[in-house]
This record gives C-alpha cells, structure tokens and sequence, in this order.
C-alpha cells in the first residue's frame, strides 16, 4: 500500500520504490476494467441507442467484477487481489455527549485549513461541471450547504464533508442532472448501509480504482488551458500557477499562491488601465481605435 499524501514528488517516489511489489494480475485487471468503461462511454456518445450504456457502466463493471471474485478463489488466494471484505452495517452512533468544546483553540487551526480545502475543492469541481453542462452555481448557497451538512455530520462522527472530486466526476459521467441524484444516492446508501452491506463484501478494488480514474480523467482540463493561453495569457498563467500549486505545494499552499497571483494581477491592470486613441471617420459619427483605421480625423477638444 502506498502512504497517502497530497505533494505529487511523494506520491510519485513512493511508486518508484514500490514498484517491485507492483501485483501483476491486479494490475491487469484494472486495466482491463478502465479500458472497458472508457470504451463504453465512447460507445454511449457515439451510438443513440447505446445512451444508457453510460450511466450503466460502473454498475456492471462491479457487477462483474464481485461476481468475479466470489466465484473464482484463484484471484484472492494466488494472484493477490484484493477486495472490500467486510464492511460494518448500521448507521453512526450519535456523538454529540462527546463534544469537547475546551479543545477548540486546539483544533481550529485545522478545522479553518480543512473548511478553506474543502470549499475550495467544492466551488472548483462545482463551476468546472456547471460550465460543462451550461448552469450557474451560487457560490453562497454552497456554502451554506456544506456548513449544514457539516454540523449535522458532527452529530454522527462523520469525517468534515465537502463536494467531493471524485464522486461529483462519478455522478456526472453516469448522466446525473439535477439534485435528485444527490436524494437517491442518499437513499441507496442508507439501504445500503441497513441491508445490503453483505452483498458489497467481494467488490474488488481495482473496479473502484477503474472507475474513479475514469470519471476524473475528463475533469483534467488542458483544452481550457490551450483556450486561455490563446486568449488571455494572465488567466493562462493562472490556471498554470494553481495546477502545478496544488500538485507540488499541496492544496491548501497552491489555492493561496494562486490567489495571490490573481490580487497582483488585478492591482496592476488596474493601476494600469488600457488606453486607446480613438479618430473618427470622416463623413461619419463613428469613432474607431487609430490603431485598426488607416484614416481618420482628431476632432479639437476631444480625446
């Protein structure tokens, strides 16, 4: 198992030094899983008759998969791979009687770095899938979304809630388009939770990793990034800053030198507004920038 952590240099080392316990069967297998959910995602965009194809494609893909791993014993026991296993059923024991609010100047450094994460993350994956699909979100709204799920969650020892990248990927790659999804994957997952943890006990794990990478893949960007260097090459900047930010100074470092960044290029376009001269065209009331029309007259007293 790799040790989690949010600089990319570490990640990336950890693989190198761990690449010798890499299990080739898992491996394959993932590989197999995501090259099959990418192609039925092309298959469902391209062919009318294939739509549901889409939003049906993790399903089956762990569908297989646990059937997959009960019936076969090889894949556990001789190729190494690894599965859920037992998962505690039941909802979260209420928590509120274990609230120690004398230790909150221990933690709220943390709690104001985690808040600031996760509302970042959760604006950033919001707009990116509002300008995708063609909606606006209200930054207010989201906020005050979070805070109450987040109070609510604290009753139940909940870990701190926020939009989460991934699973907003996984949502909106399954076609879903309105808030309802958010209720019926509530609903499932306390029926889930309930009833039906047994039937989740052989999911494999590389199907879950199959289907994460294949919902984020999309979310990366770089056409924005082409768009923007040829449009405006600050916003490009920008988008660079905060990209290579997030990925080398951890997420919290990268969202404030982007920031930053941004405030330094808004002072000084403002300090330094663009000037143009403009002439009007002779015979006409129309003013046009001298730079765009060969001839033109200065009208006096006018600039």
């Amino acid at each position: 198992d790799l040790p989690k952590s949010q600089y990319i240099y570490e990640t990336i080392y950890n693989v190198i030094i761990k690449i010798d316990q890499t299990k080739g069967m898992p491996l394959l297998l993932g590989c197999v899983w995501l090259a099959y959910l990418i192609t039925n995602k092309n298959l469902a965009l391209k062919f009318k008759r294939l739509k549901m194809l889409g939003p049906m494609g993790p399903l089956i893909s762990c569908l297989v998969g646990t059937v997959m791993i009960w019936a076969f014993p090889i894949f556990t026991e001789t190729f190494h791979v690894k599965y859920v296993g037992e998962i505690p059923s039941g909802l979260f024991p209420m928590s509120i009687d274990s609230w120690q609010l004398a230790k909150i100047p221990t933690v709220i450094g943390t709690a104001m770095s985690a808040t600031l994460i996760g509302y970042m993350e959760s604006i950033a994956i919001g707009k990116n899938l509002a300008a995708t699909n063609g909606y606006e979100i209200d930054a207010t709204q989201e906020m005050l979304a979070l805070g109450i799920a987040n109070v609510v969650g604290a009753a139940f020892s909940c870990y701190p809630v926020t939009g989460s990248f991934s699973r907003s990927a996984v949502n909106n790659s399954t076609g879903a388009l309105s808030q309802f999804s958010g209720v019926l994957t509530a609903m499932v997952m306390l029926a889930t939770l309930m009833f039906l943890t047994p039937l989740f006990y052989y999911l494999p794990k590389f199907a879950l990793a199959a289907i994460v990478m294949n919902s984020v893949i999309p979310l990366v960007a770089f056409q924005e990034a082409r768009h923007l260097f040829h449009v405006k090459k600050q916003d490009f900047l920008l988008w660079v800053t905060a990209f290579l930010g997030t990925l080398f100074l951890g997420v919290l470092m990268g969202i404030l030198v982007a920031v930053g960044l941004s405030l330094i290029i808004v002072i000084y376009e403002s300090a330094r507004p663009q000037i143009t001269i403009l002439w009007r065209i002779p015979g006409t009331s129309i003013y046009r920038n001298m730079k765009q029309e060969s001839s033109g007259t200065f009208i006096q007293n006018v600039f």
